[in-house]
């Protein structure tokens, strides 16, 4: 029989442990979480071991994890794994109820979910425990860069994330995936570079962008124009300027509609590979 509980702070090995085990092992293409990665989680997005939730067999072994997130206003359910073998048995409903139940009475009541699109077993669990899609984020990778040449120009100047919330900018726009809010970008402003157009009263536009652990690539982390119908020219001008400074393959993940026009983005090269459903509660008490 199956056992279940929140977490301590001296349970991160134990919840790296199961997250390998249970979460990873459905997608092979992501890096094996370490405990240093997940220490990073904690002061990137906000992972609270009280929010996060193993379930054990009989023996002790991993049978099922909840990665939690938590701010002042939301909850994130960063991933929800259970282990091959005990598959559509419940457990994956269970952590997700019960971590409802906490938050219905500790709050904030919020809680969002970000699902690849593909994941029907994910979109059913969250479902049915109360879950509903809010919207629709799509994945972005420059595979030809024919619309977009690369080429440097004299204006463009470094920017970095301090210097874009001290303008006011950050909070701008719609509401951005959790990795990519005001608060994830805040905390990984040593690992964000950006650039920018500014004239002597304004920032024009500006983007930030940070290098892939590898090395390969470029992920855009955030965008703005301050006049929209000038939006295109001048990110594309910025975009153009970083694919000459960096010579990466440029990624832009996550994206959701009110950033950035996505004709204009698929009239540079870049091509959707993905979408991701945002899936939301706001829990009750009984």
């Amino acid at each position: 029989m199956a056992g279940y509980r929140f977490c301590r702070s001296d349970d991160v090995p134990r919840l790296v442990e199961a997250y390998n085990a249970c979460y990873r092992v459905h997608f092979p293409s992501l890096s094996e979480l370490t405990v240093d990665a997940f220490k990073r989680w904690i002061r990137e997005i906000q992972v609270w071991p009280s929010s996060c939730m193993l379930a054990s067999s009989d023996h002790g072994e991993p049978i099922g994890v909840l990665i939690g997130a938590k701010r002042e206003t939301a909850n994130r359910v960063v991933a929800l794994g259970i282990h091959p073998d005990h598959l559509r048995q419940g457990h994956g409903s269970h952590m997700l109820t019960s971590l409802g139940r906490k938050l219905a009475i500790l709050g904030p009541r919020r809680i969002v979910a970000e699902v690849p699109e593909p994941l029907e077993p994910a979109r059913a669990c969250f479902e049915s425990c109360g879950y509903r899609a809010e919207r629709t984020y799509t994945d972005f990778v420059l595979v030809d860069d024919h619309g977009l040449e690369a080429a440097s120009h004299p204006l463009v100047a470094p920017i970095g994330v301090a210097d874009v919330a001290a303008a006011g900018l950050l909070h701008t726009g719609p509401q951005r995936c959790w990795d990519r809010t005001p608060e994830s970008l805040l905390a990984r402003k040593d690992r964000i570079e950006g650039l920018a157009l500014a004239s002597e009263s304004k920032i024009e536009a500006c983007l930030l962008y940070s290098i892939a652990g590898d090395g390969a690539s470029c992920r855009i982390e955030f965008v703005h124009a301050a006049v929209p119908d000038r939006s295109g020219a001048l990110l594309g001008l910025l975009l153009r300027h970083l694919l000459a400074e960096s010579r990466r393959r440029l990624r832009f993940v996550r994206v959701h509609g009110g950033e950035i026009p996505f004709d204009s983005l698929q009239r540079w090269g870049f091509t959707p590979i993905g979408r991701t459903i945002a899936w939301v509660a706001v829990m009750c008490l009984p």
